[in-house]
């Protein structure tokens, strides 16, 4: 099986399509791109995806694209660029099947278009199995990229580490989601009258002095900081809250998500409807890089209860097992709960939880899990 992935000219960063190929290139899978992208070594050259001129993409076995080549927003200047659809891809008589990696935040994102109905898969983090989703979509996740993986490894044993919670949120961009305002402000001051909190951030624009991580770094547009891995390597606990809590009604949130006034009012009401009802909260937008980065350290990761709140991943991490996810309805419950722990139960939960990612979510696991996917697919049609 042979893939061709579309990267656009505009795109910076992609990590959704540089974890899959990663992947694809442990198991032994050929790909290639539309154009040379991602450098991996400091010599010049070294790119994980390559162009070849000779290769005809609609000769491959699978196209993918990322909703970045449709709707691309720069985190820096946050300009939106979009490209179109190549022409031909999508007919009728088509041999290839139509791949489409959707990490966009939000909840009805570029993956959502009618025009992806035609595709024969999109993969998408960040889904919840208690909100509507299109047939073709299946839950995905932003997983530990080999980057990830080699700047979080060889960390102390979880003995010496630091007994504190990493509470550094706000280093990529200052806004608040709505998950992450609630556990600021009702859970981890809680917990910080036993746990002190590390809220110490490396400086935006500090070049790392390693030429590696001086190459992460700029092609991450600042993400990679090794300040920051250091930091999770060197302690016990992360707190790793993101996304937004929505009401448990409607099926399809979307009416009270987007439209101003209107949208805040229906929210509302959906609520209390909710509540009334005894249909708990839903959580939308719930991956951030955090939550895989911790586990890759070996931390113990800190989150809302994600089978509790509708999250749906293609395996699912055991609560108080592989992670500590905290239920907000129930928190003085759970707060107690955490509190009783011992470090032998802490250091369990951190070592059963890198176990299972490493596992589950290495770029190889993801790609084989892809490939099952694909090979149980109908034949491709338009």
């Amino acid at each position: 099986m042979r893939f061709h992935f579309y990267i656009a000219p505009h795109e910076v960063y992609n990590d959704a399509v540089i974890y899959l190929a990663e992947g694809l290139r442990e198991l032994g899978v050929s790909f290639s791109a539309s154009r040379d992208f991602w450098q991996q070594e400091p010599a010049g050259g070294d790119f994980l995806f390559r162009h070849d001129p000779a290769i005809r993409p609609d000769e491959c076995d699978v196209i993918v694209f990322s909703t970045y080549w449709f709707n691309y927003v720069d985190p820096v200047t946050f300009q939106a660029t979009g490209a179109a659809m190549p022409v031909g891809l999508t007919t009728a008589n088509r041999r290839h099947r139509l791949m489409l990696l959707d990490p966009d935040d939000g909840y009805k994102t570029t993956g959502w278009r009618p025009e992806f109905r035609a595709f024969d898969l999109v993969l998408r983090p960040k889904y919840n199995r208690r909100t509507f989703n299109p047939a073709n979509t299946v839950p995905w996740v932003l997983g530990m990229a080999s980057r990830v993986l080699r700047a979080t490894a060889d960390g102390p044993p979880f003995a010496s580490r630091e007994r504190v919670i990493v509470q550094n949120f706000g280093f990529t961009h200052g806004y608040v989601h709505g998950v992450r305002r609630a556990a600021l402000e009702r859970l981890l001051p809680k917990l910080a009258t036993v746990w002190p909190l590390d809220t110490r951030q490396t400086p935006a624009g500090e070049v790392p002095a390693d030429p590696w991580a001086q190459l992460m770094w700029r092609q991450t547009q600042q993400k990679h900081n090794p300040g920051y891995y250091d930091q999770l390597r060197q302690s016990q606990c992360v707190a790793c809250f993101c996304g937004d809590f929505i009401p448990g009604l409607p099926f399809d949130p979307s009416s009270s998500l987007v439209g101003g006034g209107k949208a805040r009012l229906r929210h509302r009401f959906y609520r209390v409807l909710s509540r009334a009802l005894g249909r708990t909260d839903r959580i939308i937008q719930w991956d951030s890089w955090r939550f895989w980065e911790s586990l890759a350290a070996g931390s113990v990761a800190l989150h809302v209860d994600l089978e509790k709140y509708g999250v749906e991943l293609p395996v699912m991490p055991v609560n108080w097992t592989h992670y500590v996810g905290f239920d907000f309805e129930h928190l003085e419950r759970d707060v107690a709960r955490f509190l009783a722990l011992d470090p032998v139960a802490l250091s369990r939960i951190a070592a059963a939880g890198w176990q299972w990612a490493l596992d589950h979510y290495a770029p190889a696991a993801s790609a084989r899990r892809c490939l099952d996917l694909l090979r149980q697919l109908p034949p491709p049609h338009a």
